[in-house]
């Protein structure tokens, strides 16, 4: 599951996220840098391939490789730049390449860069077997991923919002109502009562929520960029011990707080299906 990056991915990246602020780069000149032996070095005070830079088209030296413009651009990773044929790094391609870097300096991140194959989510859990006292935060979560989440982590808490959730082709998932999307978690909380370390799903505001967490109690934690139920790609980050203890502190705080609202276990079947909101 865990793939290296490859450079056609992140020279381009690289050079946009240099040139944030610049005219970006045009399709052709993206591919131009990506089937190139680019190093990953630049002068930071550079303006992107038009700008003044240590390093220029003399420097390049074109190989046979993919057509990354198009992969970037359906992947998220770059975005057009309104009225021009030109296009910038995105959030989602920041995090990338954000990963990348850190992986190359040991630390652990999971990829998944075919953009006609989402991510597994079960894949994904698997990696996390080492979080202690499981907290899990995404806004997202999608009710019929709940059973694969608490058997990968057992004593889980998940904080969501209470908010539909999108009907997912790939994994035929339907699309649930607010309404829906709790009865389902209700349900699935009352099959699982009595064992022996029992889950939580906790509702909280969702001005409480913007990205996807996985913490443990143990100062280990991944930050989840991009979507797990799209065919975008998806990128999975190790955090720094500090970081991760902070962010799992203050999640607790936000699920202990008077405005959440854990959810009650259901016996009695709800009715369920596809529903627009």
């Amino acid at each position: 599951m865990t793939e290296a990056l490859p450079q056609s991915i992140t020279r381009p990246l690289y050079m946009l996220s240099l040139a944030r602020t610049g005219p970006g780069m045009t399709a052709a000149e993206i591919d131009y840098v990506a089937a190139s032996e680019l190093p990953l070095e630049r002068d930071r005070t550079g303006g992107g391939l038009r700008g003044l830079s240590t390093l220029s088209y003399d420097l390049l030296f074109p190989v046979v490789g993919p057509k990354a413009s198009e992969y970037l651009r359906n992947a998220g990773f770059i975005a057009q730049i309104p009225g021009t044929n030109s296009f910038r790094i995105t959030e989602h391609g920041s995090a990338l390449l954000k990963g990348a870097i850190s992986q190359g300096d040991d630390s652990r991140a999971v990829f998944k860069l075919d953009p006609d194959a989402p991510l597994d989510y079960i894949g994904l859990l698997s990696e996390l077997d080492s979080l202690d006292d499981p907290l899990v935060i995404d806004p997202y979560f999608h009710p019929y991923d709940f059973a694969q989440l608490v058997d990968a982590l057992p004593g889980v808490t998940l904080l969501t919002i209470d908010y539909y959730v999108s009907k997912v082709d790939a994994f035929d998932k339907p699309k649930l109502s607010a309404t829906l999307k709790r009865g389902q978690f209700e349900e699935a909380l009352g099959r699982l009562t009595g064992t022996e370390t029992t889950p939580q799903v906790i509702y909280v505001p969702s001005s409480a929520l913007h990205d996807r967490y996985f913490l443990g109690s143990n100062n280990q934690g991944y930050f989840a960029g991009g979507s797990f139920r799209s065919s975008k790609a998806t990128v999975v980050m190790e955090l720094e011990a500090e970081h991760a203890g902070d962010r799992y502190r203050h999640y607790r705080e936000i699920a202990q707080a008077q405005d959440a609202t854990p959810l009650e276990p259901r016996t009695v079947p709800a009715s369920s299906g596809p529903s627009a909101e």
